[in-house]
């Protein structure tokens, strides 16, 4: 296996040993699962371009240097064909899309196969940290691959196969690619829509302009950012921005901006024949239909027929005498959790979403159920405190968990530095400080605590549920919480003092003095969560996320500097 890093810059030779020039690109046939090298570019004298057929004139190659098969004469230049690329030029460095992993992803090198001694094949991009390694330097890249063995963390190849690779930042429409090519035409919407939101902002419509109308229409239902939706909205026809814009006119997280308006429906006269033949005419990419359902003389919902119902049921049946009268259904301002919620609940398929008037508008699938149910737990998590895991960052997520797992203990290092720094000018004996500094790991803890429980309360009541505790209820608990760990810590300050005064070691005073002040720290942290569910509901009715950990950071702080000022006032002042 060779790497383009490897090739590039390395000396051109004639066949009677003259220097040419140096390598500055390939060229590959785009039309092969595995594409051949077809072309060599290289700079001659006075960095003149040249580009000659690889198959023709190449006759070795290695990792330093490539020799041709005719003396510098003989050779004659070509030009690139309409099937080709040149891939430093077109694939480094550029974005590209991993249609297999649905991500955009930045190339920063490319892996060659030489299945013989003259013939290379680009087997994929190296879209990992390996190659801004080895494009940097070869020596680098080992000395880091054998540290991070030596610590148990190999960095392995991130390597992704051609025949999944889409360019973006190239025009490709006239070039034949791969018979296994999977293009961005043919993927799902969803998976569009967030490739597109990850692109840089000047790709987005040269891929945008890439997609047929109903892919266009498809994807735009699919965005989270509405100003990137307006912004591509004028590359689309008026009868898909109608549409789109309809779509786009509920508000977020509610079911009618989830839901499609591709659904199977007929009059409940129709027979069990009309029905199939209405199946039989649908477009293969129409939503899966689950249900046909029936409406009445005026247009409006009245009953369901199930798929199971068609195919048992005789071809004269009337869809009105085989069909469920009574159809859960959503109105298009509902909050999209608790229609997924209903979907889960009554083990559908699918939802109509039906306007005031009862006609129906569109329906919600039981996949974009699971979309919005995955959505929200990741919500819930984050403001939990967790984080879902990411396999693209694996290799930091051990010291993401740490630091987030154990934030009092560097905030507790960080508190009795300062202390030890900034207490002995001004005449505060050093080891005193360090006894105060004993009882503040319990101040930081509990201030954890104290958010761990707010986060709680906020996941596991609604404030629009007459049932859930009012904010009066949970203020009053959370005070009875403060006052009554205050006190335990309190208890500990004074048996220390008793002890003092029984004769022992004078220096366990500074040790209850640390007690008192974690005491007031505890008491102040759950006074405040009144006030951190407060932000968290406001959050939440303004569809913004809530980050638990952030919470729990300030609170520890808060904890932190009432500590630090009780001991500064105990210690110095009095």
């Amino acid at each position: 296996m060779i790497y383009l890093s490897q090739l590039m810059g390395n000396p051109v030779y004639a066949s009677d040993g003259e220097k040419i020039g140096s390598v500055s690109d390939l060229g590959i046939a785009t039309g092969e699962v595995f594409p051949r090298v077809t072309s060599l570019a290289f700079k001659g004298p006075g960095r003149t371009p040249f580009m000659i057929s690889w198959r023709k004139y190449v006759d070795t190659y290695d990792e330093k240097e490539i020799h041709l098969k005719v003396p510098a004469t003989e050779i004659r230049f070509s030009y690139l064909q309409p099937d080709e690329v040149l891939i430093a030029r077109d694939i480094l460095n550029k974005q590209i899309v991993d249609t297999r992993g649905m991500r955009v992803v930045r190339v920063n090198d490319l892996k060659l196969s030489d299945t013989n001694s003259t013939q290379l094949r680009l087997l994929g991009a190296e879209v990992g940290a390996r190659g801004i390694l080895r494009s940097l330097s070869p020596a680098l890249e080992r000395g880091v691959l054998k540290l991070s063995r030596t610590f148990g963390k190999p960095i392995p190849e991130k390597i992704i196969a051609w025949s999944y690779m889409d360019l973006v930042e190239r025009d490709l429409s006239n070039v034949k690619l791969s018979v296994s090519h999977k293009t961005l035409d043919d993927m799902h919407p969803a998976d569009i829509a967030d490739i597109i939101e990850r692109l840089d902002p000047r790709l987005r419509g040269q891929v945008f302009a890439q997609l047929d109308d109903e892919q266009r229409a498809g994807a735009m239902a699919e965005f989270d950012d509405d100003a990137m939706a307006a912004e591509l909205m004028r590359l689309m026809g008026v009868q898909e921005q109608r549409a789109i814009r309809q779509l786009l006119g509920y508000r977020e997280d509610t079911a009618g901006r989830i839901m499609t308006s591709e659904f199977a429906a007929l009059p409940e006269d129709k027979t069990v024949a009309d029905a199939v033949a209405l199946l039989r005419g649908l477009d293969e990419d129409f939503e899966s239909v689950r249900y046909v359902y029936l409406t009445d003389e005026d247009n409006k919902l009245c009953g369901v027929v199930t798929l199971n119902q068609i195919i048992v049921s005789e071809p004269d049946t009337r869809l009105g005498d085989i069909c469920t009268e009574e159809v859960i259904t959503a109105s298009p301002e509902d909050d999209q959790e608790d229609v997924a919620e209903d979907i889960a609940k009554y083990n559908l398929l699918a939802m109509p979403v039906v306007a005031d008037d009862g006609h129906m508008l569109g329906i919600v699938t039981v996949d974009d159920a699971l979309d919005v149910l995955e959505e929200e737990h990741a919500e819930d998590l984050q403001i939990a405190g967790g984080a879902p895991s990411d396999d693209d960052n694996a290799q930091g997520g051990d010291l993401v968990w740490l630091l987030r797992r154990n934030a009092w203990f560097f905030l507790w290092v960080v508190g009795a530095a300062a202390m030890a720094v900034g207490l002995p000018a001004l005449g505060v004996d050093s080891s005193t400080v360090l006894l105060m500094c004993a009882a503040m790991p319990v101040a930081l803890v509990v201030a954890d605590d104290s958010i761990s429980y707010v986060t709680n309360f906020f996941l596991q009541n609604d404030p629009d549920d007459d049932d859930s505790p009012s904010m009066l209820g949970f203020t009053v608990k959370s005070l009875g919480i403060g006052v009554v760990l205050a006190a335990v810590a309190v208890l500990a300050a004074l048996m220390l003092d008793s002890v003092v005064r029984a004769g022992s070691p004078a220096a366990l005073a500074s040790v209850s003095t640390g007690f008192f002040a974690a005491a007031a720290a505890i008491l102040l942290s759950f006074l405040l969560s009144p006030l951190y569910l407060v932000y968290l509901r406001k959050r939440d009715e303004k569809n913004q996320d809530a980050s638990g950990f952030a919470l729990s950071m300030c609170s520890m702080v808060v904890a932190l500097a009432v500590f630090v000022a009780i001991v500064i006032v105990k210690a110095v002042v009095l």
